[in-house]
């Protein structure tokens, strides 16, 4: 495990990273990704990233809740949906969390709107330097592309806009609010499994 210290605004936030912990590790999950795209085995494809996603990879979780969210794998379950998207977010996929920080904002999703989880997963998501899977048909991150400039969140466009939405929170906060979501930040710990 390697840890080391970040600041979120002027807030020291330990963060501990487990080697691969976000980072598809397989080329079972390439060769899946590949098939969905060209149209190939779907359902070896949707079998082999399920494996993965139930074994704790972030981005195989993210890639399932799109499964869910858009029926690639035969079922649509927006509830699935939303506790993939919510545990691939926990397991530190920097892409799930930053969405997650956007549909607390504005209450999409099924959430609510609440500005401190929404400021939460802003500032967690701007302190993730790990890597995002390539995206899969019909997945959303395909719009943050021309952004980021490459299939990986964690540089530092993704980094500054993660951040610009958390300072963006803070301004709609009370100092409560602020000081609140910066507590769950500094609980935060990514989930192993």
């Amino acid at each position: 495990m390697i840890r080391w210290k970040v600041r979120i605004s002027g807030v020291p936030l330990a963060v501990a990273v487990v080697a691969g912990l976000a980072a598809p590790a397989s080329a079972d999950y390439e060769s899946a990704l590949a098939a969905l795209k060209s149209g190939g085995d779907v359902a070896a494809a949707c079998t082999e990233i399920t494996a993965l996603a139930d074994d704790g990879d972030a981005a195989a979780m993210l890639s399932v809740s799109d499964f869910y969210k858009n029926g690639t794998c035969g079922t649509k379950d927006t509830a699935l949906a939303r506790q993939w998207h919510r545990s691939a977010a926990e397991h530190g996929d920097a892409y799930a969390q930053m969405t997650l920080g956007s549909n607390y904002r504005i209450g999409n999703g099924g959430m609510a709107k609440d500005y401190v989880l929404a400021y939460k997963w802003y500032a967690i998501a701007a302190a993730t330097p790990k890597p995002r899977s390539k995206a899969v048909p019909g997945d959303a991150f395909a719009q943050l592309l021309p952004l980021t400039g490459n299939a990986s969140f964690g540089d530092t466009a993704a980094d500054l806009q993660a951040a610009a939405q958390r300072d963006r929170m803070a301004k709609k906060m009370t100092p409560a609010q602020i000081e609140k979501a910066k507590e769950l930040v500094q609980e935060w710990k990514p989930k192993t499994r």
